[in-house]
């Protein structure tokens, strides 16, 4: 994902300053929801809440002007990220920080999407069920065994919510952020790219 001041980590995730025309002054929710799906509604009429606003509001943003990202509204944002719902509180996800320019390059290349190589932070959420392996794994002394499709789901859910919670927030900073997805497109590359170690997945 790219994320950055709008005029910003996939889908991987990065943050960034976005060159585009401004944002719209429209805080009306009802008109927001009409212009959203294409239809008249009396849906929202009379609402003005902010975060709705924001949500209504979003755009993937491709572009980035070359301007760097506070680190105190960076960590910020992680701690909204962070704030997410989890399974069971168990947080079965990390954020990686790439900051490494020839990485960011492979990565742009791996996933076919160059404004990553652009964008001046970019960040990868990924599922990780090597956590929860290995507490278990310590408190019963034996393998653990419940390396399942829902165990899979459970950590990819766990970083899409987080990965939204950062979106939001960041949107609500100001910033444009835009998943990429590709990255799941050649798994063990970005793995090998990231270090990641096995139980630990790249979603976007």
């Amino acid at each position: 994902m790219a994320l950055g001041s709008e005029h910003p980590l996939t889908r991987a995730v990065g943050l960034a300053t976005v060159a585009t025309g401004g944002a719209r002054d429209m805080t009306d929710i009802n008109t927001l929801i009409s212009e959203r799906f294409g239809r008249k509604t009396d849906v929202g009429r009379g609402r003005d809440v902010e975060m709705l606003t924001k949500i209504l509001e979003h755009r993937s943003i491709r572009k980035y002007q070359n301007k760097e990202v506070s680190e105190d509204l960076i960590e910020t944002l992680l701690a909204c990220a962070q704030s997410a719902p989890t399974k069971s509180d168990l947080q079965q996800y990390a954020i990686l920080r790439l900051t490494d320019k020839k990485k960011k390059s492979r990565l742009a290349e791996l996933s076919g999407t160059g404004f990553i190589e652009a964008s001046p932070i970019v960040l990868v959420f990924c599922g990780d069920i090597r956590r929860i392996q290995k507490k278990i794994s310590y408190l019963r002394e034996k393998p653990y065994a419940q390396n399942t499709v829902d165990s899979l789901m459970n950590a990819s859910v766990d970083a899409g919510l987080a990965m939204q919670n950062f979106v939001l927030a960041a949107q609500a900073s100001g910033l444009g952020c835009c998943y990429v997805s590709q990255v799941r497109n050649y798994m063990q590359p970005v793995c090998e790219l990231m270090g990641l170690p096995s139980g630990v997945f790249p979603v976007c």
